[in-house]
């Protein structure tokens, strides 16, 4: 069939990192925002060289995308933690809460602790926000969560996708 990928087409490449690559990705995963310069002053290279290397990363896809991440807090949310405990839920009832919170414009992430139901994070304005989309959840719910707890946050964590100890093996 003409245009289908083959499996030769499929592979993928690998590119050969060196050390000063590795240095890159490191500054970068702490600070996406550095600049060329500042980038060449702690590497010891040309403003150019460093842009040459990231378009080299990214034309490779070991850099796969560039997206900011806003300070929730400065736009006036609040984060909370809800607790919920699942009481005798079919599978597709966990898939259509999972669906309603992946899709909810307030519902941030969720995760499941073994054991423990799930945990949700929201960002909202105020706590009368809260309040409404614990409703929700209630509403459309009840017959499979109860809501364990709800934890207000003061602080979000500094998120760091590429961790520094994922170059020490290279």
């Amino acid at each position: 069939i003409k245009g289908t990928p083959t499996s030769k087409s499929l592979k993928h490449t690998k590119h050969k990192i060196d050390k000063t690559d590795l240095e890159l990705l490191k500054i970068l995963s702490n600070n996406a925002r550095a600049g060329y310069v500042d980038l060449s002053k702690e590497l010891k290279l040309s403003p150019n060289g460093i842009k040459n290397r990231i378009n080299t990363l990214v034309n490779s896809k070991i850099i796969k995308s560039f997206f900011i991440n806003p300070n929730k807090f400065n736009l006036g949310y609040e984060l909370y933690y809800i607790q919920l405990d699942l009481v005798n839920e079919t599978k597709q009832q966990e898939k259509d809460l999972i669906n309603f919170i992946k899709k909810h414009p307030r519902m941030n992430a969720y995760y499941r602790p073994l054991g423990q139901g799930i945990e949700i994070i929201v960002f909202v304005e105020n706590s009368t926000e809260l309040r409404n989309i614990i409703l929700e959840l209630r509403n459309k719910f009840a017959n499979i969560i109860k809501i364990r707890d709800t934890m207000l946050y003061y602080a979000e964590d500094k998120g760091n996708y590429l961790p520094a100890g994922v170059f020490d093996n290279f």
